[in-house]
């Protein structure tokens, strides 16, 4: 079982309370979902969007940038769980994958965490 589920009971702490975290910290950071059904929209729509991407690639045979499987890994556990904690899942993807490029992983968090909290990405598509 991934450490995350185990530490579910823990208080964790708000997305509003975590403003910009710097990338050497965002290991403490916990997303949790918005209470916002409209948001909830906007995520399940994007979380398509990011599957459609690897779908598109794969069947391109066109190697996935590591940011963008992170943030669709983070999405998915976020919409699934309702919570996640940065430095469960990294451990885990630790586990399973070897290697984590640490940028892309600090950089995908904090993408989704701009989306969670309602606020725009520069670049990209943002929410729809």
């Amino acid at each position: 079982m991934p450490e995350f589920h185990k530490k579910m009971g823990e208080k964790p702490r708000d997305v509003e309370e975590a403003e910009t975290i710097p990338e050497d910290k965002i290991y403490k950071l916990i997303l949790k979902m918005p209470e916002d059904p409209a948001l909830r929209e906007k995520l399940e729509k994007k979380l398509e969007e990011y599957e459609g991407r690897t779908a598109e690639r794969e069947k391109a045979k066109k190697e996935q940038p590591p940011i963008a499987t992170y943030k669709e890994v983070i999405l998915r556990f976020l919409l699934k769980d309702g919570a996640v904690k940065m430095s469960d899942l990294l451990k885990d993807l630790s586990e399973i994958h070897g290697n984590v490029d640490r940028t892309s992983f600090d950089n995908a968090a904090k993408v989704i965490e701009a989306y969670v909290k309602g606020g725009k990405v520069s670049g990209g598509t943002g929410l729809k």
